[in-house]
């Protein structure tokens, strides 16, 4: 990578993220079937869709939501593998379970409260 992408702040969740998903393309992953799709696309997804449910938010604000979801999904994914590239697959080998699986939650987490707060902004605006 001719570009050093500085994130040291934010090593910790964005190896877990490539770690886990399998996005770094010499690393071997702790890749799980279908429960990492679940959890990478659904997961994040659900507390706005809970919220939405109790909100009465219009069906249609939900049908349009959605595929910005997965856009934006989509991109963060491709930016993260990108972004992973930038540390040696050494780092990656020495990382453990115990070293992936908070930092991994953590990033889930706050995407999912990116949407949330996304989401409840578009409601409280078009409201």
């Amino acid at each position: 990578m001719s570009k050093q992408l500085k994130h040291e702040g934010f090593k910790a969740p964005i190896m877990a993220v490539v770690k886990v998903i399998g996005l770094y393309r010499t690393e071997s992953s702790y890749f799980t079937g279908g429960f990492i799709m679940y959890v990478c696309f659904v997961l994040p997804i659900l507390p706005t869709l809970f919220m939405a449910n109790y909100e009465k938010a219009p069906p249609l604000l939900i049908l349009l939501y959605l595929p910005v979801y997965l856009v934006l999904t989509y991109f963060y994914g491709r930016y993260i593998a990108k972004v992973g590239m930038q540390w040696s697959k050494k780092e990656y080998d020495k990382l453990t379970s115990d070293q992936v699986t908070f930092p991994f939650l953590f990033a889930v987490g706050s995407y999912a409260l990116f949407h949330f707060i996304i989401f409840k902004l578009i409601l409280a605006i078009i409201s």
